[in-house]
């Protein structure tokens, strides 16, 4: 069952000259700034909407760090009719750095509008790690322009283990 955390975040970024681009985090309150930190549970995750307030085209992508150990999966759920008319396009980006998407809005044959243009969803459910990066990046896919750091939130389970049982393990074997 997909848990979707509760943050409300939502952070300003340019793509290009021309356009302004919103990354938002469950449909949250507006936040400027670079790097939101989430910590989330096997098995949970969250939508990232993207945003634009602009009635121009532009190209962006989104991807997860392969620089990091947690990993997770990151879907496309929707493009919204405000990303104007086909041919908007959304592809599947894989470099030596991320792994994600590339998104167009075009409005050569229909406006885009201000508002939510892509929707994706990222759930933490390939258990590497301890922490990993979701990024927005501008046109050309070299500057990060915001960013999400996923960390793992162990089960409670696991938790009680690390600070009752290792001790006891500690003391019969009498390190």
């Amino acid at each position: 069952m997909k848990v979707f955390s509760t943050l409300t975040t939502i952070l300003m970024c340019a793509v290009s000259a021309n356009a302004s681009l919103e990354l938002s985090i469950n449909d949250g309150e507006p936040f400027s700034g670079g790097v939101v930190d989430i910590g989330l549970g096997f098995g949970q995750g969250f939508t990232i909407n993207i945003w634009s307030d602009s009635y121009q085209p532009y190209n962006a992508y989104i991807g997860i760090s392969k620089y990091e150990d947690l990993q997770g999966t990151l879907s496309l759920v929707t493009i919204t009719p405000n990303a104007g008319s086909p041919p908007w396009s959304v592809v599947t980006w894989d470099t030596q750095d991320y792994s994600g998407f590339q998104f167009t809005a075009d409005g050569s044959l229909g406006p885009i509008t201000p508002g939510v243009h892509f929707i994706f969803d990222f759930v933490y459910d390939q258990y590497l790690g301890w922490k990993t990066s979701i990024n927005l990046l501008d046109n050309d896919a070299t500057t990060v322009i915001a960013g999400i750091d996923v960390y793992d939130i162990p089960e409670p389970t696991s938790l009680l283990f690390l600070t009752f049982g290792i001790p006891i393990l500690l003391k019969k074997i009498k390190i």
